[in-house]
């Protein structure tokens, strides 16, 4: 109440991490904004931070994980803003593995995870995605990124592509 007598118009988020495989949590996120709502919060979107594992052993259980995330959001008639995306090398048990490490086929599996959650994203929230943004834009050992030294990594074809809803061709 108090920032919306200073600002009318501002738009308020609340903003939790971890929710990719805690239901749970997402759900306990929903229904505490659903209470400040009613008690005069005014928030109007959640600001979701997505840490994604990429390992083909646990592929389909993350874009499991992926699916049902968002159509909980969606389901909750909030904004949804994906913030923090970073689609990170893993192993088996979805540890944080070497990102320097990472060959060009783990960068084609990182960029199309990318492409995957950011198409599902405009399919699922539809009007209800707010916006996205990306946590690690310049390669290092525990986040892949977008970039390195100035030159575009595979993962920005993910991105770009999933943006734009377009096929990856390598």
């Amino acid at each position: 109440k108090e920032i919306h007598s200073k600002k009318a118009d501002a738009k308020l988020f609340y903003s939790e991490e971890n929710m990719l495989t805690d239901a749970a949590k997402t759900e306990a996120a929903i229904n505490y904004i659903n209470q400040w709502n009613e008690a005069g919060a005014k928030i109007e979107g959640i600001d979701a931070k997505l840490d994604v594992p990429n390992n083909s052993s646990s592929l389909a259980e993350t874009k499991a994980n992926i699916d049902n995330l968002l159509a909980t959001l969606k389901a909750s008639g909030l904004q949804v803003r994906l913030s923090d995306m970073n689609v990170y090398l893993a192993d088996a048990s979805g540890t944080v593995a070497d990102q320097s490490k990472a060959t060009f086929e783990d960068y084609k599996g990182m960029a199309e995870l990318y492409a995957y959650i950011l198409n599902k994203a405009q399919d699922v929230l539809g009007d209800k995605l707010y916006g996205v943004s990306f946590s690690t834009i310049n390669q290092g050992t525990t986040g892949v990124g977008l970039w390195n030294n100035f030159n575009r990594l595979p993962t920005y074809v993910g991105v770009v592509n999933g943006l734009q809803k377009t096929e990856i061709k390598w």
